[in-house]
């Protein structure tokens, strides 16, 4: 951006042409957190973030745990998960609520483009960020990854586990670009 305003400007500082120039750079504003920020405490923020037609991208770790605290049990984590803070018991039997599907909280204001995916699907993932990079309007990329210590796998297991995931139907992949058309189905 710098490079082509030096050059405008060399020209004999053609405000007008630097005008222009600023508004051609697509410019790029990311809000990168953890799903304990994204799904809980700063839920609000993003939630409003994405109701805005302004060109954010959001890009959401979802371990499924607060992996900071010690693997507590978050709202990305599914009922039944046992966690430091969901002990598995006789009184309770893991974490007794549901989990918030921040994808479909994206879909719900049909104006944001929403991909959700794992590392263990590169091509989608990849080509996700692309598209989603292209829109003019929000974007949130909800990407799995494990946390191995809280998650209790090796390191070289990260890939796996997340196809597992996938597979298993438990954190489906998804892209939903509200350009593509009129219908859920389309998009």
């Amino acid at each position: 951006v710098q490079a082509l305003k030096d050059v405008l400007g060399a020209c004999g500082g053609h405000e007008q042409l630097l005008s222009v120039a600023d508004h051609l750079i697509k410019k790029s504003v990311w809000v990168i957190g953890g799903d304990g920020w994204a799904y809980d405490i700063g839920y609000g923020g993003v939630d409003h973030v994405l109701s805005l037609n302004r060109n954010i991208n959001i890009l959401v770790v979802d371990t499924e745990v607060y992996s900071n605290t010690g693997g507590q049990a978050c709202t990305s984590g599914f009922f039944g998960q046992v966690s430091d803070m969901a002990q598995y018991g006789k009184a309770i039997q893991g974490k007794q609520e549901p989990r918030k599907e921040i994808g479909l909280i994206g879909m719900a204001h049909r104006t944001t483009y929403v991909m959700q995916s794992t590392i263990a699907h590169p091509g989608h993932m990849i080509e996700g960020f692309i598209q989603g990079l292209k829109a003019r309007r929000p974007a949130l990329f909800n990407i799995y990854s494990n946390c191995q210590t809280e998650h209790g796998i090796g390191d070289e297991m990260s890939a796996a586990q997340s196809k597992l995931a996938v597979e298993s139907r438990a954190y489906p992949l998804v892209r939903y670009d509200p350009d593509a058309g009129k219908t859920t189905t389309e998009c």
